[in-house]
């Protein structure tokens, strides 16, 4: 009688427990609610070879967290800049890094759980020489304004055979970036000359490391002819439109004004009357632009 009283009080007990505290985390596994990994924002390098370990950690619905490192599917969204294996061990490429300089999105995901992406830097290294190269037929044949040069920065890695080109992940130093512009796109730079005549000193800088020094001499006519030979057409990449389409409207109106003024003053002087005065003066030619 006592042993049945104690089994009906244990009973009883563990039913206002299951009550009080719910089924959760009693009956039902607790399930996954978010998963954090990191650490994020690093950079590694693939001369000398540097991995990096990720972890992630999984919240549950209960509050209670685990260590899911080798239990998540790891991915990187660029795998030719750095690759994630099944523990979650990131890893550079074996040869080139693309620009030098790259980026991946690392990130890990449980069933339908999958957790936000740490970003990931992949750098090439030190290079030991950085070559400038520049797509233009320089020397004896004269630079146009108005043109556009490509600049290229290749960089020589130690175990990496073709040098890769770094121009987007360089520093730039133009001597006279009031005068010449720089602009500098995925594959390459782009040096414009503004002025009718300007010279500027280029350089780029990688890693703590100085490259070649190239000058790039403008003058002479403008890159629309009257000057020679004009090597704009050689080049993929051309100064912007708009801004050159806004440049000609002022030379011609600059030339207008001075045409009007010469116009005034010859009739003013000519001693000449009438159709005489205007055949004289005329302003039928054609601004020479």
């Amino acid at each position: 009688m006592q042993a049945s009283g104690r089994i009906l009080r244990l009973v009883f007990s563990l039913s206002l427990v299951a009550s009080l505290g719910g089924c959760t985390g009693f009956f039902v596994n607790p399930t996954l609610d978010s998963i954090a990994i990191g650490p994020t924002n690093q950079t590694i390098t693939a001369t000398p070879k540097q991995n990096l370990q990720m972890s992630a950690t999984g919240t549950f619905n209960d509050g209670t967290t685990q260590d899911l490192t080798g239990k998540v599917f790891w991915s990187s969204s660029n795998t030719s800049c750095a690759t994630v294996s099944t523990s979650g061990l990131v890893s550079p490429p074996t040869g080139a890094v693309p620009s030098g300089v790259c980026t991946a999105s690392i990130s890990a995901a449980k069933a339908a759980v999958a957790s936000s992406a740490a970003t990931i830097t992949v750098s090439q290294g030190t290079p030991s020489v950085i070559m400038l190269t520049v797509n233009a037929a320089m020397g004896a044949v004269a630079v146009p304004v108005d043109s556009s040069f490509t600049v290229k920065a290749l960089a020589t890695f130690p175990n990496v055979t073709a040098p890769p080109d770094i121009t987007p992940s360089c520093t730039w130093i133009n001597s006279d970036p009031t005068d010449v512009m720089l602009t500098v796109g995925n594959t390459s730079g782009t040096v414009v000359a503004t002025p009718m005549q300007a010279s500027a000193t280029l350089a780029c800088q990688f890693a703590n490391i100085m490259s070649n020094t190239v000058t790039m001499t403008f003058s002479g006519a403008t890159g629309g002819g009257g000057g020679g030979t004009n090597p704009a057409s050689l080049f993929r990449f051309l100064t912007n439109p708009f801004a050159m389409l806004e440049r000609f409207k002022l030379a011609r109106q600059t030339s207008l004004n001075l045409k009007l003024r010469d116009f005034k003053a010859c009739m003013s002087n000519s001693g000449l009357a009438g159709s005489e005065a205007l055949t004289s003066c005329s302003l039928n030619q054609e601004p020479n632009l």
